[in-house]
C-alpha cells in the first residue's frame, strides 16, 4: 500500500520536550521553513488485523498543527524507525480480527486518536485522555496518512449516515479537545462569556460552536480580519483582531470591563498574559497548545486577587468524541473543512497548514478516493 512516512527525525511531542526557551525560539519559532523531506511517500506492507484489531481502509486523515511540528521539530530529536503520521482518521472497516464484535466489514467508522492502556488509575477513573501509558496514532503507532491503518477495537466509533468520511476525519482531535476544554474543564454554563483564541483553528472553530450550543456569549480572536468574518458567520457574537488591537483591552471593552468567564486557548506565548488579564473574577482559562511558544508571562497576583484558574487540557475521553459525533450527526455542530489534498501531496497539505491561512481542517485523502472538492 501507499503511505507517508516520517523517516528522518521529528515527532508530534518533540517541541514539548524542549526545556530551554532560547532553544525553542531557535529551533521551532525561528526555524525557517519546513523540513518536508522528512515526509516520504512510499510503498509499505499492508497491515493485517490481529486479535482484537481491525483493518480500516482510510478515506480521510485530518491534519493538526502537530503535523507541522513533526516537520519542524528540533534536530536533536531523532526517530529510531519510520512512522506513518496522522492522528485523525476516518474510513471503512475492511477486515476484523478474532474477538472483534462491535463492528463488521463495510462499517463506516472514525477512530479515537488516543490508545490508552485502560488499566492505570487514570483510565480506571474514566480519564482515558490522561492515561499514564497513553499512546496515539502517528506517534506511538502508525497513523492515518496511508491507504490502510490498523486499529484496536476500543478506538472505533461508528458513524451516522449524516456525516461524510471527510467530515468525520476533521473531527477527532479538534472537536473532542474543544468539548473537553469547555465542558469537562471549564464547566461552561448558559450566559457565560467565552473568549476563544485562534478562531480559525480546528479547536477554535469547534469551541465557538460548542460554546454557542451551550448558550454562551462568544468572543473570538484571530490575527486576520478574514478569519474573524468567517468566525462571525459561524456564530461568534464579537471578534478581536489581536494583530491590530490589544486582546485584553478589546475583551474588557466588549464586556463592559467585566472580563470573560472562560478563555479557550491553544496559542500560549505572548498572548497568554493578555488572556489571563481578560478573565473576570472567578474566570477559567483552559489551554491545550503552545503554537506561539511553550513559555508565557503571567501576573500571579492578579490571578490570586480574581480567584481565577489556569488549567491544562489534553485531547478528550472517548465518550466525549462519541458525544461530538452525535451532535454533528444531529446537525447541532458543523464539521468545517478548509481544503482536501490527495495523499501523494501530503507535503503540500502540511505547507498549507503551516501558512496558517486556513479556516477549518485540512484533510488528506488517499488518491484512490480523492476528488478535488475544495
Amino acid at each position: 500500500m501507499r503511505a507517508v512516512q516520517l523517516t528522518t527525525s521529528g515527532d508530534y511531542g518533540s517541541h514539548y520536550l524542549i526545556d530551554d526557551h532560547e532553544q525553542w525560539e531557535r529551533d521551532i519559532k525561528m526555524h525557517e521553513g519546513l523540513s518536508l523531506e522528512r515526509l516520504e511517500y512510499n510503498d509499505v506492507p499492508k497491515p493485517v488485523a490481529g486479535p482484537g484489531e481491525l483493518l480500516v481502509e482510510v478515506h480521510g486523515a485530518g491534519l493538526n498543527h502537530l503535523d507541522v511540528w513533526a516537520a519542524q521539530s528540533a534536530p536533536t530529536h531523532k526517530r529510531s524507525e519510520p512512522r506513518i503520521p496522522g492522528s485523525d482518521i476516518a474510513g471503512v472497516v475492511e477486515t476484523v480480527g478474532d474477538g472483534v464484535s462491535s463492528v463488521a466489514p463495510g462499517d463506516r467508522v472514525v477512530l479515537h486518536p488516543g490508545t490508552p492502556c485502560m488499566n492505570c488509575r487514570m483510565c480506571l477513573t474514566g480519564r482515558d485522555n490522561s492515561c499514564l501509558n497513553l499512546g496515539s496514532y502517528g506517534s506511538t503507532r502508525d497513523g492515518g496518512l496511508a491507504e490502510y491503518t490498523l486499529a484496536p477495537e476500543w478506538s472505533v466509533i461508528p458513524l451516522p449516515d449524516a456525516i461524510s468520511l471527510v467530515e468525520a476525519a476533521s473531527l477527532p482531535v479538534a472537536y473532542m479537545t474543544a468539548w473537553h476544554m469547555l465542558v469537562a474543564r471549564a464547566k461552561v454554563q448558559p450566559g457565560d462569556l467565552v473568549l476563544v483564541n485562534a478562531a480559525g483553528s480546528g479547536v477554535g472553530i469547534a469551541a465557538t460552536q460548542i460554546a454557542k450550543m451551550f448558550g454562551a456569549v462568544v468572543l473570538t480572536s484571530a490575527g486576520s480580519d478574514i478569519k474573524l468574518t468567517q468566525s462571525r458567520e459561524l456564530g461568534a457574537d464579537h471578534t478581536i483582531n489581536y494583530s491590530t488591537h490589544s486582546l485584553f483591552e478589546e475583551a474588557m471593552r466588549l464586556t463592559g470591563n467585566r472580563g470573560v468567564d472562560i478563555v479557550i486557548d491553544s496559542l500560549s506565548g505572548d498572548l497568554m498574559e493578555q488572556s489571563v488579564e481578560a478573565l473576570a473574577t472567578g474566570g477559567r482559562l483552559v489551554n491545550c497548545g503552545c503554537t506561539l511558544g511553550n513559555w508565557a508571562r503571567v501576573n500571579v497576583a492578579r490571578l490570586m486577587s480574581k480567584e481565577a484558574s489556569v488549567m491544562g487540557s489534553v485531547m478528550g475521553c472517548k465518550q466525549e468524541l462519541i458525544e461530538v459525533v452525535r451532535e454533528v450527526g444531529r446537525g447541532r455542530l458543523k464539521a468545517v473543512v478548509d481544503k482536501t489534498f490527495p495523499l501523494s501531496q501530503t507535503r503540500e497539505a502540511v505547507t498549507h497548514l503551516a501558512d496558517r491561512k486556513q479556516f477549518g481542517k485540512v484533510v488528506v485523502v488517499p488518491d484512490a478516493h480523492y476528488s478535488p472538492e475544495k
